[in-house]
C-alpha cells in the first residue's frame, strides 16, 4: 500500500522529540521567567532604599553647621541623626568626623583634643550609610 503523496502531519518519532525538547527547555525557561518578576521586585526595593539614604543625607545637611560640628564623633561612632529602621525605611547610620587635610598630605580626622588652630580649618566628612544596603553617600561640609 502506498502512502498518498500529500500526506500531511507530524510522525510519532516527530512528537516524541518535540516533547523531549519541551521537557527539556522548560525548567530553565520557567527560572528565567522566575528571575524576571523576582528582578522587577528587587528594583522597587533598592529604589526605596536609595530614595530613604538620599533623603537622610539631605536632612543632615538641612542642619545648621554649629549643630553638626557638635553631633561629630568620629567614623567609627555613630551620631544621633542615625535612625532604626521603620516601616518605611531600612536604618540608617550617620558618622560625622572633623576632617583636615592639606595639599600633599593624608587626610587626618581631628577628635576633641586636636589643637584648636587645627580645629578652625576643619570640614565636617558626613557619611550615610546602612548595614542593610550597599548603598553609602559621603560628602564633605565646610563652615
Amino acid at each position: 500500500m502506498k502512502a498518498a503523496a500529500g500526506a500531511r502531519g507530524f510522525s510519532y518519532v516527530e512528537v516524541l522529540v518535540a516533547t523531549m525538547v519541551l521537557a527539556v527547555c522548560a525548567a530553565p525557561l520557567a527560572d528565567a521567567v522566575k528571575n524576571g518578576i523576582d528582578a522587577s521586585r528587587i528594583g522597587v526595593a533598592k529604589a526605596q532604599e536609595l530614595r530613604c539614604m538620599k533623603e537622610q543625607m539631605e536632612t543632615v545637611l538641612a542642619e545648621p553647621y554649629q549643630h553638626l560640628w557638635n553631633a561629630a564623633r568620629g567614623t567609627a561612632v555613630a551620631s544621633s541623626y542615625s535612625r532604626p529602621a521603620d516601616a518605611a525605611c531600612i536604618a540608617r547610620e550617620v558618622h560625622i568626623a572633623r576632617y583636615e587635610h592639606e595639599n600633599g598630605k593624608s587626610p587626618v580626622f581631628l577628635d576633641d583634643g586636636a589643637a584648636p588652630a587645627r580645629l578652625e580649618t576643619a570640614m565636617l566628612y558626613v557619611t550615610v550609610s546602612s548595614p542593610d544596603s550597599g548603598y553609602t553617600f559621603t560628602t564633605l561640609v565646610a563652615r
